[in-house]
């Protein structure tokens, strides 16, 4: 097994060296979605499939674009709450500036370094997911600065 997930490279199944951007968002296997969405349409014919298709789709769409603009936050529900746990816990650490955006961050887990100009902290947690930790949020906070560290 590990012969064949080096020879498929680690961008492929590892977060830690996927190019982009994931999110923290994991999914099921999108052919077993789509499976079970279209179920019953595999038996029409094929102009009738595409017009399901079509349609549960735009209906998804649609569902999801009004719940979304529902919303009074920047970040998706998922998102949203693991931000305010975060930072409900950020009081709780210790913080040394160390340049002008460069932090020391001690917590129970260790010693974290944060970057605010290039967003990015040594955990790399948030460079995986781009949900900012509670250490990736304190440093703003010391400063007193406002800043969308999702972006």
């Amino acid at each position: 097994v590990a012969d064949y997930l080096e020879n498929v490279g680690f961008h492929k199944w590892s977060r830690a060296y996927f190019p982009g951007n994931r999110y923290d968002v994991l999914t099921s296997n999108i052919a077993e979605v789509i499976n079970a969405m279209f179920n019953e349409a595999r038996e029409f014919p094929i102009i009738a499939l595409f017009n399901d298709i079509r349609k549960k789709l735009s209906e998804k769409f649609h569902e999801r674009r009004m719940a979304y603009a529902k919303l009074k936050t920047t970040f998706v529900p998922s998102a949203e709450t693991k931000i305010m746990a975060n930072k409900n816990l950020r009081n709780k650490l210790l913080v040394h500036q160390i340049d002008e955006d460069t932090f020391s961050v001690t917590a129970d887990s260790g010693i974290t370094m944060v970057h605010l100009r290039s967003k990015i902290c040594s955990c790399r947690e948030f460079n995986l997911d781009k949900i900012p930790r509670q250490h990736a949020m304190v440093a703003p906070h010391y400063t007193n600065l406002e800043m969308n560290m999702a972006r």
